[in-house]
């Protein structure tokens, strides 16, 4: 395996790279994801986590995190899965601390700290230059490669080539069928997902697993608030969609523009509303005030909005109280779903606080993203 490091490349990773690239894919992000067909690997050094290419984001196995104080608590939840108070300690870590996620180890992310450096001296310019010297004696140049090296094989199996898309892939048929249930229908945890192939936990996290390596996926984990833990679901990358696409099948138009949890439970919410028979209606503005969406009963025309909270309890707090007050919320229900159970607390308590008598409590019906699934 070949390593590289590309330390303070910042600039070139942006997300603007992409969109300047035709295709819509920078050469760098394009590493990412193709390396790990190649045996390349890249440590990626950035200085900002939102300005970053989400197809680099999409396809980093492992992420090490130093304070990150001007980004968003949202983007930082949903990227290492850690709750708003972590997300807020880890975006004032001070010198010597980091966080450290990845799934294939360990499900949570890691705290830890480091000392500083020792440097028992200054390294002297003749010594820099010996030993780059002797560095570059052991570097063997060769010409550059003709232009062949780089084209498609001519006779490439229709099972390696996304049909219009060009985009190469050595997927098997279980796999392709895995990729197809995860991107297509409602939203289904990875308990349910090994379940509708007849597989079993260790079966089914072989063949996902498969599918993270080669960057077509990304799970996310969401807390259920009861025993058995949290739930996984996977998140297709830029670079599944491609293979995806040369089958037939585009990415679903987004239902609120916000972060996977926020989609995830804008999806569930729309299956259950659909269940209930009822009309499901998203991105509303009412009297300048913008909610999630509403539930809209067909038989009795009954109305009730919601909103979605993932991230900022403080922000969500001020959009419940200015919510309550409009004059359609005289008549309708009001419903809060909240990432999970502490979530869902933490907004609670604050209320509480704020209207010791309970009357702001009374008017929102609080529920969990996880109360949707499978509902």
């Amino acid at each position: 395996m070949c390593l590289f490091v590309l330390e303070d490349i910042t600039p070139s990773v942006q997300r603007q790279r992409d969109w300047e690239t035709p295709g819509g894919i920078g050469p760098i992000s394009e590493c990412l994801f193709m390396g790990q067909k190649y045996d390349l690997a890249t440590i990626v050094v950035s200085h900002t986590l939102s300005g970053t290419s989400p197809i680099i984001r999409d396809n980093a196995e492992t992420i090490v995190m130093f304070a990150m104080p001007g980004e968003h608590p949202r983007l930082i939840c949903d990227t290492l899965g850690v709750t708003l108070e972590e997300a807020q300690k880890i975006k004032t870590l001070r010198p010597g601390e980091l966080v450290i996620f990845n799934p294939a180890l360990w499900e949570k992310c890691v705290y830890a700290t480091f000392e500083k450096p020792q440097i028992s001296g200054k390294l002297e310019e003749s010594e820099r230059r010996r030993t780059v010297e002797d560095f570059l004696k052991r570097i063997k140049v060769c010409g550059p490669a003709p232009l062949d090296v780089f084209r498609p094989a001519l006779a490439l199996k229709a099972s390696e080539v996304g049909v219009g898309t060009g985009v190469q892939h050595n997927l098997t048929s279980l796999q392709l069928e895995m990729l197809v249930l995860i991107a297509t229908g409602v939203p289904r945890p990875t308990c349910e997902l090994y379940a509708m192939k007849g597989l079993t936990r260790s079966q089914g996290w072989r063949l996902t697993k498969a599918l993270e390596l080669m960057g077509l996926i990304v799970p996310h984990f969401l807390p259920t608030g009861k025993r058995g833990g949290q739930l996984c679901f996977y998140d297709v990358t830029e670079y599944g969609w491609q293979i995806l696409a040369g089958m037939g099948i585009l990415r679903p138009k987004s239902l609120t523009n916000g972060s996977f949890i926020h989609e995830l439970a804008a999806r569930l919410i729309e299956a259950w509303g659909k269940k209930q028979s009822r009309i499901v209606k998203f991105e509303l503005n009412i009297e300048n005030h913008r909610l999630d969406g509403e539930l809209i009963d067909k038989a009795s025309g009954e109305r009730v909005f919601f909103n979605i909270g993932v991230t900022d309890t403080a922000r969500e707090i001020i959009n419940i109280e200015s919510i309550l007050k409009l004059p359609a919320m005289q008549i309708s229900k009001f419903i809060f779903v909240a990432r999970d159970k502490s979530f869902a607390d933490e907004v609670q308590k604050i209320l509480k606080a704020k209207d010791p008598a309970g009357n702001l409590l009374k008017r929102v019906e609080m529920k969990t993203i996880a109360d949707f699934i499978g509902a």
